[in-house]
């Protein structure tokens, strides 16, 4: 057989073998987004597998939009290409960005896409459970003290099976707005319990930026849905959603105190030390960068370029003896700029800022067009969940924390999927 042949023969093969190594990645994804067991460094590497033989196969078609991921990239990939030598160190976007690909895979198949919400629905479930008990009983799950084992009626912050209360809020935020999405799109109320919980575990968390992201989310998704008659009964639901989160918020006492320091810029440190932060970048911008780090970022050294700016940032905020020393390092968390939109443009410069900004602008208009032209509220409810979380950016690095990132283009994956299916 000519070798032209032995291809031929071979690429059915390849594709198919292709197809089920990008489901299996989509499963893996599902069990590891909530819950980080370790699934998803296999997850991504399956899914990699998986298109190499798609491509192979000459059966990699469709995907999903390349030219937003593009000028998300282009910036990191010049700065790097300058600094080769920092590139696997440094990069902001890994395996990660695999996840965006296997998610639009899946939902091409509506069958599969509902399989895989029930499996990242129960996954929610375990780490909301998780959260619970944490809260409740004040022990790290993971390391279960049970000669201790008490309830206690304060609760304390919960991370749940994550490492880190503000990365468990930033993927159950996200996976409150897909399992609603998906509700939507399947009129399944299991997904409707899925995201109910998946809200509960963000107010469990307690992580003011998501809890600022969740109003922004109901916010959006009520005036919105004013502005066309067929969905006013649903903007009524969002407000009804919107008046049992804020109850959550303020009838327990803990819950309530921390809410209610979100303004207090003068006595709670985290936000005091943000605005310290935040000084000793914007100064930074003004003394220290030239303009070709002003376009493209500083890369690696932006944190200690802030923190040269950061002695006299912390003297605005605190008592000189605070400051003193390696205090002025602390209470700048080291240089960690703490507000997405900072971090990219002291990393990449003003031209990564404005691909981080369209990317993200592609995805909400193509969203709001969607909701606009089909009148599918589904649409509606992915832009406002994209809008919550650019808000939560504000006050935090949220899209480069790696659990996050995974799950936020995953959702994304399987949005741009729903949009290309049009029948949804």
């Amino acid at each position: 057989m000519s070798t032209q042949g032995r291809l031929k023969s071979a690429s059915p093969a390849a594709e198919r073998f292709g197809e089920l190594l990008v489901k299996v990645s989509a499963l893996l994804f599902a069990v590891a987004i909530p819950t980080s067991v370790a699934l998803d460094n296999g997850a991504a590497a399956l899914g990699l597998l998986g298109f190499l033989l798609l491509a192979f196969s000459g059966a990699l078609s469709p995907l999903p939009p390349l030219r937003p991921l593009g000028f998300l990239l282009a910036a990191e990939v010049w700065h790097y290409l300058l600094n080769p030598g920092r590139i696997f160190k440094a990069t902001d976007l890994k395996l990660y960005l695999l996840s965006y690909f296997v998610g639009f895979r899946c939902a091409l198949e509506r069958d599969f896409l509902k399989k895989v919400g029930y499996l990242l629905g129960f996954s929610t479930a375990l780490m909301v459970l998780s959260q619970l008990f944490e809260a409740v009983t004040w022990q790290n799950v993971k390391h279960v003290d049970f000669s201790h084992l008490q309830l206690h009626t304060a609760l304390i912050r919960a991370k749940g099976l994550l490492n880190h209360p503000l990365t468990t809020g930033g993927v159950l935020f996200t996976l409150f707005f897909l399992h609603l999405a998906l509700y939507r799109l399947f009129k399944n109320r299991l997904f409707s319990i899925f995201s109910a919980l998946a809200l509960l575990g963000v107010v469990l968390s307690q992580s003011r930026s998501y809890w600022v992201g969740t109003f922004v989310f109901f916010a959006v998704l009520f005036l919105v849905s004013l502005l066309k008659a067929k969905y006013r009964r649903f903007a009524v639901v969002s407000l009804v959603l919107f008046g049992l989160f804020a109850i959550s918020l303020f009838s327990i006492p803990q819950l309530r105190h921390r809410f209610e320091s979100i303004g207090n810029t003068t006595t709670n440190g985290s936000n005091t030390d943000r605005l310290a932060i935040w000084t000793a970048y914007l100064t930074a911008f003004k003394r220290d960068y030239t303009l070709p780090d002003l376009l493209l970022g500083t890369g690696d050294r932006a944190e200690e370029i802030a923190l040269k700016e950061g002695y006299e940032a912390c003297l605005k905020f605190y008592p000189r003896k605070v400051c003193e020393g390696n205090g002025y390092v602390r209470r700048l968390h080291n240089g960690l700029s703490h507000n997405i939109y900072l971090k990219f443009l002291s990393k990449y410069g003003l031209l990564g800022l404005l691909a981080y900004l369209y990317f993200w602008g592609y995805a909400l208009f193509e969203n709001f067009r969607a909701f606009w032209q089909r009148e599918k509220i589904i649409y509606l409810v992915f832009a406002a969940g994209y809008l919550g979380f650019l808000a939560a950016g504000f006050f935090e690095n949220n899209f480069t924390d790696a659990e996050v990132q995974t799950a936020v283009l995953f959702s994304l994956g399987i949005n741009y999927a729903l949009l290309m299916r049009r029948s949804d």
